[in-house]
């Protein structure tokens, strides 16, 4: 969600801001140019001061929210285009916008991090807008709804809320509306205060006579007063009455004690989890308290009921939920009628919420229990004491890895970063750190109590253990390290770094364990075995990373020093690190040729896990990249050697049968790709939830299907895979771009074009705004766009973003083979424009390029054969066409496209 309220029966994953069936904002219904401007929302690509628009997310009482993009700082924003004043007078209007203008400036002033920042503010059409901060997250409201937190819990976050409004406060604003639906839950954990939209700098005295008129007619059955643009122009606007101080009822003058006000009330909500007034009785009790006379009387006897004497219309909270008598009596002055008898500020009223007078009573208690508990199994303690202590340090060997002052860096990081997305990613990285971090602490307790509690295990197995674990801690230290200096590019893949962690199960695996060479024990040597697996664990971070230069240095260091200390195993990691990361900057002679030398060194250290990893990688330079089958093959088998040695590791065993399938699918095998691609998928089920693992692949499975025709079998995965990358990466993320773009192409085969066409678009404005017009991958999805235009019978539509695609498939540098898929789409294009000779001309032209590539090259022929089929004197030629286009289906396993050019040579004399 972004910034602004959200519906409580909304799901928190939709992009929205609404204003409640209570929410009371301008009363006057509004004048004919808002509503025009509002039935009429901005386009997708609008421009609002230097701010592209990507979306309409909600409307709110002052205006209208908009997701946006700030091209200059590369991050996404939310806009609140506000509503214009009604042009009854030009000069009111003026002095209107004036006023907000300078109101929204004063509130870009405060930064503080309990209140959503504003960016920018300025005038669009007459309107003035304010940029801010585009935050994922929850309201207050529902947390509390759907949580039901303790009052504890509702303490902590309103109090966070509470020091946002006293920052504004201090900068000489005040929210008047401020509600639990404005107080944003951030993904992050932090708290924010949202929604300045009736915020204005302290009035100063001046009261309306309009508003206690209007507020009758809202909360009872009267007629609303005309005209209402007084309300408007006075910039009396109300807040929301289940909250409202009994001022803003009575349109007296407001200060920074109407917002204390408002904060008790949401206090209330949060800690029963319903009103504390009803807005009548509160609209009656305030024009009595501000009536000449004794206030307390007046208030108490507009209201009736001998239950409400005391309190005016504040209700008496539920008994059967508890809530300590300080916190009610803090909250009740604050909630007091008469201004002068609440606190003089927000810093004193949050001062006096942090005084729990039973923390001191609870260190006593809890000292005195202490000692009766000691004095009563001081036996038991000293029997136990020397086992706890010997397996208690896995928290303090995480100290420095990951722990609250590396979160703080890493956070820190990533808020710098220009990404759009950048907070998506740190939610991801920070919640698959957390879960790694928990698992390795408990195993590591578990390895030491296997020995030195239960006497399960020996203590060469602990020490084989912990090696292995220590040697993970070094892993997670390389990641947590580089996510704390993240760039960009770190910031692109830093889910994968963390998913690619690895796993902890081999630390359990005796029986691996024991089976490979003893590491060296001499202190030199094992000074060096520590140097170079600190080398291993950067290198693999850094590639998994992206940063493959630095990559490449680290891991041919790692090489030198395994080759200098002569220990087989470590020599078989480096060797598969390196090649990996050859492989990555593009050497892949080179990175075969390591990884294969590295293949036997794992034999000879009998470091099965290693030997699987290169096999997995080997079939993919070889099978896949190379397209050599037989050697692919050859390393397949020698993968599933090592796997069954290992006793079945179920996300390796996902990694080789994806890259199997993966082989077969590039060759044209769509047949035999298919069995390991669903294996996968199923063990992919396995992963952990939010694994951008799982997303690949049942990205690969929906892709398998599309490249066999069948878009009913390739939408559900895809579509899966697309939300489950939205979740992990965020919306704007490059990786959203392919899963859109793999989505477009398979409904267009389904023949939902208005489908199609909004994701291909959709992967489009991603890539401009994070590559640029440029980049070669927009041409993927100028062809895209431009495929389902020319089947949905808009030739020239397309044919305009193929030019665009032809420009930059044609730079220097650029590889011509990948001109084929622009020249498809343009022979279709001309031949639904009736140009059938250019039409061919283009489409023969891309079978030139389409040689390694078979599903698509038979698709170009039946292409050929139904254009020439309307070229006179071309029938013979089309049909050897269509011959050669089914025979070349059916040997790649495509059979209902092979049934269907038969039929269609049935129809043409074949």
């Amino acid at each position: 969600m972004t910034t602004g309220a959200t519906p409580d029966d909304e799901p928190t994953s939709r992009l929205t801001e609404h204003s409640g069936p209570g929410d009371l904002y301008t009363p006057d219904p509004p004048s004919d140019s808002q509503v025009e401007a509002l039935a009429a929302p901005l386009d997708r690509g609008a421009q609002v001061g230097r701010y592209l628009v990507l979306g309409r997310i909600g409307e709110g009482g002052m205006g209208v929210v908009y997701a946006g993009y700030d091209p200059e700082l590369d991050r996404k924003v939310a806009i609140k285009l506000l509503r214009a004043a009604p042009k009854r007078d030009s000069g009111d209007s003026k002095d209107t916008q004036a006023r907000l203008l300078r109101e929204a400036q004063a509130l870009a002033r405060i930064s503080h991090p309990n209140v959503v920042p504003v960016y920018d503010v300025g005038t669009y059409q007459e309107r003035v807008f304010i940029a801010m901060e585009f935050v994922e997250g929850t309201t207050a409201k529902k947390w509390i709804k759907e949580k039901r937190p303790g009052w504890r819990e509702v303490l902590k976050v309103l109090t966070e809320a509470g020091r946002g409004l006293a920052a504004a406060h201090a900068a000489g604003l005040v929210h008047r509306d401020f509600k639990p639906e404005n107080v944003l839950v951030g993904r992050d954990g932090r708290v924010r205060v949202m929604d300045f939209g009736l915020a204005r700098v302290e009035d100063t005295g001046q009261e309306s006579t309009v508003l206690p008129q209007i507020v009758r007619a809202l909360t009872t059955e009267e007629t609303i007063p005309k005209p209402l643009d007084q309300l408007t122009q006075e910039g009396r606007i109300l807040g929301t009455p289940n909250y409202m101080s009994p001022e803003q009822f009575t349109g007296r003058a407001l200060d920074a004690r109407t917002d204390q006000f408002s904060f008790c009330a949401a206090l209330y909500y949060g800690l029963y989890r319903k009103r504390p007034f009803e807005p009548h009785q509160m609209s009656e009790a305030a024009e009595a308290l501000f009536r000449d006379g004794d206030p307390t009387q007046q208030a108490t006897a507009a209201v009736a009921g001998p239950r409400l004497l005391l309190r005016g219309p504040i209700l008496e909270p539920p008994r059967e939920i508890h809530v300590p008598a300080w916190v009610r009596k803090v909250m009740n002055k604050g909630l007091s009628l008469d201004p002068d008898q609440r606190y003089e500020s927000m810093e004193a009223l949050l001062a006096e919420l942090s005084k729990d007078p039973w923390v001191p009573r609870r260190r006593y208690a809890s000292a005195a229990a202490v000692l009766v508990v000691a004095l009563s199994a001081a036996v038991v303690y000293q029997r136990q004491s020397r086992h706890d202590l010997l397996c208690s340090g896995a928290d303090q060997r995480l100290e420095g890895v990951w722990d609250p002052a590396v979160a703080a860096e890493v956070q820190q990081a990533f808020h710098k970063s220009p990404r759009p997305y950048s907070g998506a990613a740190l939610d991801a990285a920070t919640a698959g750190l957390d879960t790694y971090s928990r698992a390795w602490a408990a195993m590591h307790r578990e390895a030491c109590e296997a020995t030195r509690l239960r006497g399960e295990q020996t203590e060469q197995v602990l020490a084989s253990r912990m090696l292995c674990l220590e040697r993970r801690l070094k892993d997670l230290r390389a990641v947590t390290h580089l996510l704390a200096s993240a760039s960009a590019e770190t910031i692109d893949r830093a889910g994968d770094a963390v998913h690619a962690l690895p796993g902890l199960k081999a630390c359990a695996d005796v029986e691996m364990l024991l089976g490979q060479a003893a590491p060296p024990q001499d202190p030199a040597s094992r000074d060096k075995f520590d140097k170079l697996s600190s080398l291993l664990a950067e290198a693999k971070a850094l590639d998994d990373g992206g940063q493959y230069r630095v990559a490449l240095e680290v891991a041919k260091s790692a090489r030198a020093a395994a080759d200098e200390l002569g220990y087989e195993p470590l020599r078989a990691e480096a060797l598969s690190r390196l090649g990996w990361v050859q492989i990555h900057g593009g050497d892949v002679p080179g990175g075969e040729a390591t990884m294969t030398d590295g293949v036997w060194s794992a034999v000879a250290a009998r470091h099965d896990e290693e030997l699987l990893r290169l096999a997995i990688h080997l079939v993919w330079v070889t099978g896949r990249m190379e397209r050599n089958l037989e050697a692919g093959r050859k390393w397949e088998k020698l993968a599933r050697a090592a796997l069954v040695r290992l006793g079945g590791e179920h996300e390796m065993e996902m990694d080789l049968q994806s890259t199997v399938g993966s082989m077969y699918a590039t060759i044209g095998r769509l047949d035999l790709a298919e069995p390991p691609v669903v294996r996968a998928a199923q063990l992919a089920e396995k992963l952990p939830p939010h694994s951008p693992r799982r997303a690949y692949v049942l990205s690969s499975l929906g892709a398998l299907y599309g490249d066999r025709h069948e878009p009913e079998k390739a939408i559900p995965p895809l579509q899966r895979s697309l939300l489950l990358l939205e979740k992990v990466r965020g919306l704007l993320h490059p990786e959203l771009a392919y899963a859109h773009t793999n989505l477009a192409y398979a409904l267009r085969m389904k023949g939902d074009y208005g489908s199609a066409l909004e994701h291909a678009g959709k992967a489009l404005s991603i890539r401009q705004g994070v590559l640029g017009a440029d980049h070669v991958l927009m041409a993927v999805s100028h062809e895209c766009l431009a495929g389902i235009l020319v089947e949905q019978g808009k030739p020239k539509d397309a044919l305009a973003h193929l030019e665009i695609s032809e420009q930059i498939r044609s730079k220097p540098g650029s590889d011509p083979v990948e001109l084929r898929y622009a020249y498809r789409w343009m022979g279709l294009a001309w031949s639904g424009m009736g140009d059938l000779r250019k039409a061919v001309s283009y489409l023969e032209r891309a079978l030139k390029l389409s040689a390694n590539d078979p599903v698509f090259s038979a698709d170009l022929r039946f292409d050929l054969a139904r254009v020439m089929r309307g070229t006179r004197g071309e029938l013979q030629r089309a049909r050897e066409y269509a011959v050669k286009a089914r025979d070349e289906y059916r040997s790649i396993g495509i059979e209902r496209d092979a049934v269907r050019v038969d039929q269609w040579l049935a129809v043409n004399g074949g």
